[in-house]
């Protein structure tokens, strides 16, 4: 049996377990719970543990793999977007009309994306002094070159897209939200504030429009329903029957969460 890495006790009256996106293991338990019921509350959930242990295994290895270097592939709209050089001073999108499909992500990891490709500064083209002999950088300044730009980017694309699609579905919905701001939350893919303020991580452009659209609409939903209740959930399912479907979906994509953590 997998045993928790520490046990919490607090004034709480149920016992609960946290996976956390490290892969540890803790258990938070009432003051006064025995040993052998905390144990056997484990022990009933270990099909559970060991599915989610796994997937945040996977999603650490992946979001391991994304570096910004040249021939490596980022997430963007659902898909592995490669990476490379051009003799220019900014980021250039090849073939962007490709990945604005309404599609799915493939199931357990994104697609690497078959025509675009997202072109980067070369080093050469990354100083404004003039210089006989290009200059010369480390793996490891390059690596922060290019997750400087890479970010920069992203927040840019986040901007542009999630205004459109805000402005679509707000139309759809009949409301009117009060501005957009894109930010680097990593614990929630958006938010709405009581002055109908809309606020959305710069991650949520790495997910499919498929993916994208529901946190809109669900973002939107909260303007007339501020809690989760039957009827929040009756709007959101008015715009997007498959609602439900997306969100399960988005469940097995929180890895890009941890992108640059």
């Amino acid at each position: 049996m997998i045993t928790p890495d520490r046990i919490l006790r607090s004034r709480r009256k149920t016992i609960s377990i946290e996976i956390g996106s490290d892969g540890s293991f803790v258990v938070r338990a009432p003051l006064h719970a025995p040993e052998e019921d905390i144990m056997r509350f484990v022990s009933e959930k270990q099909s559970w543990i060991l599915q989610k242990l796994s997937v945040t295994e996977r999603a650490g290895a992946r979001a391991g793999k994304i570096t910004g270097a040249q021939g490596s592939c980022i997430p963007f709209l659902g898909q592995m977007l490669p990476i490379d050089y051009h003799d220019r001073r900014e980021i250039r999108l090849d073939n962007a009309a490709t990945l604005m499909e309404d599609a799915r992500p493939a199931d357990g990891g994104f697609p690497v994306s078959a025509s675009a490709v997202l072109y980067l500064p070369s080093p050469q083209m990354r100083t404004t002094e003039i210089q006989l002999v290009p200059p010369v950088y480390s793996e490891e300044e390059l690596s922060a070159q290019n997750r400087t730009l890479l970010v920069m980017w992203y927040k840019e694309q986040a901007a542009l897209l999630l205004r459109r699609r805000m402005d679509e579905y707000a139309a759809r919905m009949a409301l009117s939200y009060e501005r957009i701001r894109i930010t680097s939350a990593r614990t929630n893919w958006g938010s709405c504030n009581a002055d109908r303020g809309i606020n959305f991580t710069w991650l949520l452009i790495t997910l499919s429009l498929y993916e994208i659209d529901y946190v809109v609409v669900h973002e939107l939903a909260h303007i007339r329903h501020r809690d989760h209740s039957p009827a929040f959930y009756a709007e959101v399912e008015r715009i997007l029957p498959d609602y439900r479907s997306r969100m399960q979906l988005m469940k097995k994509n929180q890895w890009v969460l941890e992108i640059w953590k």
